[in-house]
């Protein structure tokens, strides 16, 4: 077996990368702990190592860092250390979620929608007006994501030049989520929202398995392209369909 030749000097990272420009970390409350004292480290200095290297190369990044989570808390329970929190938030601006924002939806809507036909080369679809006001008073607990995931779903189902009520989930008639929660967090102690939590699971077993049923039949059955469509692997799209026998 032949292996590739190894860099006497290393390889540069991600961070040496973004030198002279801006380095973006996603999810900064999820870095673990001794990840961050590197990182710490890193801001403190200007300087990173290299992995294979012993020599320390000086790097000029801004970083900017976002987090959906409560940092102060993270503090308090010892998940997050304080001096990275104080490094970081030499400026801090609040991300209000998407229910909040509602004129941002129809923006966002047509930016996905542009997006996502464009990379499928497919013809950009029109929103029914009313759809729209649907969109926009839902209150999109998933955020950003949520809404870029529905775009790609009603493209899908419409394969039309519109995209119309009929191609609407229920859930998204009535102003909720597909995921079945609310703002308020939902407390297992109440035995009705646990059994609207657990009756909502097969709808949206039922919806997937037709989203993979629309998708299948608008690319005549061609897997490589339906999974490319579908955001998934050729294996996970073969196993979905085993998995989903009993709702297509």
């Amino acid at each position: 077996m032949l292996l590739p030749a190894r860099k006497k000097d290393g390889r540069p990272g991600k961070i040496e990368l973004a030198n002279g420009d801006t380095l973006f970390l996603d999810e900064i409350g999820d870095m673990p702990i001794d990840i961050q004292a590197i990182l710490l480290r890193v801001l403190q200095d200007r300087q990173v190592v290299r992995i294979g290297s012993v020599k320390c190369r000086h790097v000029d990044i801004r970083v900017i860092a976002a987090t959906n989570q409560n940092l102060k808390q993270l503090i308090e329970e010892k998940k997050f250390r304080q001096d990275l929190y104080f490094r970081l938030s030499v400026l801090s601006l609040p991300v209000p979620p998407l229910r909040e924002r509602h004129e941002d939806v129809e923006l966002l809507t047509q930016f996905f929608l542009e997006t996502y036909c464009k990379e499928n080369d497919l013809p950009v679809p029109v929103m029914d007006t009313r759809v729209q006001a649907l969109f926009s008073a839902n209150q999109w607990p998933g955020n950003v994501r949520e809404l870029e995931n529905a775009v790609k779903y009603y493209v899908n189902m419409s394969r039309g030049n519109t995209i119309r009520l009929e191609h609407v989930p229920e859930d998204i008639h009535k102003g909720t989520s597909s995921f079945c929660v609310g703002p308020e967090p939902v407390k297992s102690s109440d035995p009705f929202l646990e059994q609207t939590d657990a009756t909502c699971l097969p709808y949206l077993k039922e919806i997937e398995a037709l989203y993979v049923a629309k998708t299948l039949e608008a690319t005549n059955h061609n897997m490589t392209r339906a999974a490319a469509l579908l955001g998934i692997s050729k294996t996970t799209l073969y196993r979905r369909i085993k998995g989903q026998q009993g709702h297509l």
